[in-house]
């Protein structure tokens, strides 16, 4: 596997373009790409680490914010996009490019963020911990959301002197997009999250037509899906057997993405009849949130979600959908009953109101645990995954008695035969860059690309700097 010398640019010209990785390297959180060309600097997006290295935000960085003349985001999700309202007030002054329907997603997942890390300062606080102050509060969301500038797919825009952009369709969430750079002659692009072609609701993954540069995701570089017919088969037969045994299955879900595909497929498998009108509930104020910007872009939607609402049926309701808005509503799914389901996140198991049902269910043997997204290495979704007998949920030992199931082919992630075709629509490509994997899922894919004639891709450690011609 080849590697790349480590350089850290700070100040003054740079002679020709260069990309230096200062997150997602050897890891899938944390995505931040500094772009440098002549006096120019920008981030390619700029996420938070979740996870196993949380409590080193900042220690990566060696550039200073206001250095940055501007930001474009690839999509909203927080490990690309979580770190901007403290950008924002540590001196940036830039715009922030984004698709509208990224920016409208920030307004929402930023704002949690900042929710969530004041109350767990104040919890510290309270509990005599280490002093734990947040990165950002409510009170910088404004001035962040001010500096977005919106910008359509397919729609060139200049970014700084002498570096234009383009977003194209990444098929991953509302709004996600690879994105196209023209530095000088140089044409560069990043991937972004790359979805899988198929999936409901959101379109399918474009890639840019041409790049010598390619810098791309491998999230799944060493595994294949489950077709998606498969995936929901596996969705429904769990279903059914929770049915017959009256259990309750808990779903950990992304508020963005996952949440409208679940939706979207339980709903046609009960107008199928392939499962009971089975009771489900929508346990995330966030998802709520999230599912209404989402109707605010119809446009966005694939083909069949809107032959769906030429007919009349909203593609994520049914009948049997209950949406749980207060914490007291939450409270009450303590005694509910089987069957039923309930949906809530967050999607990792990191927070949210999914923590407390499965300290509630998790030593229910009749109950049952749904995985239907990544599980980042650290966070509680994948201890449970790798099967841990017992888990530590808010200071106390909890035994894990229910069913735990991962039906990875609901992921927003292409697979690896997905990323090698995104790849390969790309032409004139002259070298591959990876970053966003995991190890051995960027050493699996990089021989893969390889050996489908491709240049051999470079791995990205993080501080890595590449000098473009």
């Amino acid at each position: 596997m080849a590697q790349m010398d480590a350089a850290t640019p700070t100040t003054g010209k740079t002679d020709g373009p260069r990309l230096t990785f200062f997150g997602a390297a050897g890891e899938v959180t944390g995505s931040c790409t500094l772009v440098e060309a002549a006096e120019s600097r920008l981030l390619v997006d700029c996420g938070l680490y979740q996870g196993s290295h949380e409590a080193s935000q900042l220690d990566r960085f060696t550039f200073h914010p206001w250095q940055i003349q501007a930001v474009i985001l690839t999509h909203a999700h927080l490990d690309h996009a979580g770190l901007l309202p403290w950008l924002c007030r540590s001196g940036f002054a830039g715009p922030v490019f984004a698709t509208p329907g990224t920016r409208d997603i920030c307004q929402v997942l930023l704002t949690d963020s900042a929710k969530l890390q004041e109350e767990d300062a104040a919890y510290s606080q309270r509990h005599g911990g280490r002093p734990h102050p947040p990165l950002y509060t409510r009170a910088d969301i404004p001035e962040t959301m001010s500096r977005f500038v919106a910008v359509e797919y397919n729609w060139p825009f200049q970014v700084a002197p002498g570096i234009r952009a383009e977003f194209y369709e990444a098929g991953h969430i509302l709004g996600a997009a690879s994105l196209h750079l023209t530095i000088r002659r140089q044409e560069v692009v990043f991937s972004g999250d790359i979805g899988e072609r198929g999936r409901p609701i959101v379109r399918d993954p474009e890639p840019p037509p041409r790049a010598q540069t390619v810098v791309t995701e491998a999230t799944y570089g060493d595994r294949l899906h489950l077709p998606i017919a498969a995936s929901v088969e596996a969705l429904a037969q769990a279903l059914r057997e929770l049915v017959q045994r009256r259990g309750v299955a808990m779903v950990p879900v992304f508020a963005v993405g996952r949440t409208e595909t679940i939706l979207y497929e339980l709903g046609e498998l009960m107008r199928a009849g392939r499962i009971p009108p089975v009771p489900v509930y929508l346990d995330s104020p966030l998802a709520l949130e999230a599912t209404a910007v989402l109707r605010r872009h119809l446009r966005y939607f694939d083909e069949g979600s809107r032959a769906l609402l030429a007919r009349g049926i909203d593609p994520l309701a049914f009948p049997s959908l209950h949406l749980v808005r207060t914490q007291e509503e939450s409270r009450h799914l303590n005694d509910l009953e089987g069957p039923a389901v309930i949906l809530a996140g967050s999607g990792m198991c990191t927070g949210g109101r999914i923590r407390h049902h499965l300290r509630n269910r998790l030593p229910n043997r009749e109950d049952m645990v749904i995985f239907v997204g990544y599980q980042a290495v650290g966070t509680l979704g994948r201890i449970l995954v790798e099967g841990a007998d017992e888990v530590k949920l808010y200071g106390e030992k909890v035994p894990v008695r229910a069913e735990i199931r991962s039906i990875e082919g609901f992921s927003a992630h292409a697979d690896q035969n997905g990323l090698l075709a995104w790849l390969k629509s790309v032409k004139g490509v002259e070298r591959v860059i990876i970053n966003h994997a995991e190890p051995a899922a960027a050493a699996t894919y990089a021989e893969v690309v390889e050996r489908a004639g491709l240049p051999r891709p470079l791995v990205a450690a993080l501080g890595d700097t590449v000098a473009l011609p």
